[in-house]
């Protein structure tokens, strides 16, 4: 037995065709159909405004020489004008790179040095640093991306208007043509919750596997024609998600930012059917003192991706929605394209992340890089054509990150003789306790579950004798009084002792948290170091 688990074969046939060819195909068949709509600002497009938008702009970069595999930048915060350079630049062949608007300067400063590009759409928000920084950027192409009149620079209107040659006729336009196994589409950034991000290379072709993968009826119900999208667009959950809904035809809700309020407004309004969200949206939706005011009876399938959730908190999230026909949690990281793991439809195992995707390959490794069998826990190593080709411009890192075709993915988990795989924790995560390997996720479900908290978050602090101690930081319910001991001794009573909260308990006012709701452990760990 070689040890390794292996998704099922595709179900249908992946054209082997750009990204911006099957864009711009959909695009002008739904024509007149609404295709963005933001519940934020009751703004809506078109298909065909998206598509004459899109291929305008690319008609104006190429008449200003940008070309193949010139990189463009995207920087602000989600609207229904957010993927008009995306698409822009996909027709052209050009490669798109994401960057949180809400970053530092330094981490700005940082991925636009990987990046390089020849241009950026960015929100007037952002301009400061371009300004501080002006040397640096002294041949830089600008655009304001929010459409706000600032002197001196280009709104994506006023560029195009500059730049589209207006004797050019539309009816002869066509995407270029580009190798989709090898040709980069995006470069988008890993999450940084350990450091400094790195940039992933993103092909055509492990999009289209991907979008394969969002409508196959093995690991997907494949009914819903609209798709609630309030993820960043920035991220590549969110950018996975809108870009496979345009291929689709779907009709896109969006909103700017989450809003506990409006998001369920919405799904009444909109009669939203399927939900993808992460753990601390869930968090917020089972501790919401409003959620039983809205009808969400219209919801019949919800993923929940990004980080695992606590068995706890899984069960009282699928309680709310009374005609819940599907709960999926997956397994996934920006260098696979997302989901690698996902639960099957029909099938259900509480804590499981679900089984291998078609198409992939997944196998559990120790230290020394033997394979390791059912209910053995290990690095989790993956293989398949949504893998990245690597970090860009970086030739170390993906050298290391790579072993005989295996992507190390630096997470941890296992799987049962079913082939359920089990997400344990990130191995730089996960705590030591005197040689025991301590989940914090598991313990962050029980503080989760207790009435009055309500966020939390474990990790291991620095113990001479014992090495690491789990010590957990919680965010208590409004208007309620919880002890440390109160809450220790709640954890006491439901896990074993190598778990107890021995690092005690500190209350805080909120957890610092990434753009996409993951926890920066890293901060809360290296808090203790400044004390």
């Amino acid at each position: 037995m070689d040890r390794i688990l292996h998704g099922p074969k595709l179900l249908t046939h992946i054209p082997l065709v750009s990204l911006g060819t099957r864009l711009f195909d959909k695009l002008k068949e739904k024509d007149d159909n609404v295709l963005f709509i933001d519940v934020s600002t009751d703004q809506k497009i078109t298909n065909k405004e998206f598509l004459i938008l899109s291929y305008k702009l690319a008609e104006s970069l190429r008449c200003c020489g940008f070309k193949q595999n010139d990189v463009l930048v995207i920087s602000g915060e989600n609207s229904v004008f957010y993927y008009v350079p995306v698409v822009a630049g996909l027709f052209l062949g050009m490669i798109s790179g994401f960057i949180n608007q809400t970053y530092t300067k330094n981490e700005f400063l940082h991925l636009y040095d990987i990046y390089q590009p020849k241009i950026v759409f960015i929100s007037s928000k952002l301009l400061n640093i371009f300004i501080e920084e002006k040397s640096k950027f002294q041949d830089l192409k600008i655009i304001i991306l929010d459409d706000e009149d600032v002197s001196g620079y280009d709104t994506l209107s006023t560029f195009i208007e500059k730049n589209y040659n207006k004797n050019f006729c539309i009816d002869n336009f066509k995407p270029k043509d580009v190798n989709p196994i090898d040709q980069i589409a995006f470069i988008t950034s890993s999450s940084g919750t350990t450091g400094l991000p790195k940039a992933v290379m993103i092909t055509h072709d492990n999009i289209s596997m991907r979008v394969n993968q969002l409508y196959d009826p093995r690991v997907s119900l494949v009914k819903e024609e609209i798709v609630f999208s309030i993820l960043p667009f920035f991220h590549v959950f969110g950018l996975v998600i809108n870009i496979a809904a345009v291929i689709r035809g779907n009709q896109i809700i969006m909103m700017k930012r989450f809003n506990e309020k409006l998001y369920l407004e919405s799904i009444e309004k909109h009669h939203i059917t399927h939900l993808a969200i992460v753990p601390t949206i869930a968090y917020t939706l089972v501790k919401s003192p409003i959620f039983k005011n809205y009808n969400v009876s219209t919801i019949e399938e919800l993923f929940c991706g990004s980080n695992s959730l606590s068995e706890k908190v899984e069960e009282q999230l699928v309680e709310l929605f009374p005609n819940l026909k599907c709960f999926r949690q997956g397994y996934g990281l920006t260098e696979a394209t997302l989901g690698v793991v996902m639960m099957r439809t029909g099938e259900k195992k509480v804590g499981s992340a679900g089984k291998v995707v078609p198409g992939m390959s997944l196998c559990i490794c120790d230290e020394f890089g033997k394979r390791l069998g059912a209910h053995e826990r290990g690095e989790i190593l993956i293989k398949g054509r949504m893998v990245t080709k690597g970090y860009y411009r970086n030739p170390e890192a993906t050298k290391n990150s790579f072993v005989d075709g295996w992507l190390h993915t630096g997470d941890y988990g296992y799987y049962d003789e079913e082939g359920f795989v089990f997400i344990v924790d990130r191995l730089k995560d996960v705590i030591k306790y005197k040689g025991f390997q301590v989940s914090p996720v598991e313990i962050e479900g029980i503080l989760i579950s207790h009435p009055k908290v309500k966020a939390a978050c474990v990790v291991g602090t620095p113990d001479e004798l014992a090495g690491e101690l789990p010590t957990g930081f919680v965010v208590k319910q409004p208007n309620v009084d919880v002890t440390e001991d109160e809450l220790i001794q709640y954890v006491a009573e439901r896990i074993s002792k190598t778990k107890h909260l021995r690092g005690g308990i500190y209350f805080v006012e909120d957890l610092p948290k990434t753009s996409t709701g993951k926890i920066k452990r890293k901060v809360l760990r290296d808090s203790f170091n400044c004390v």
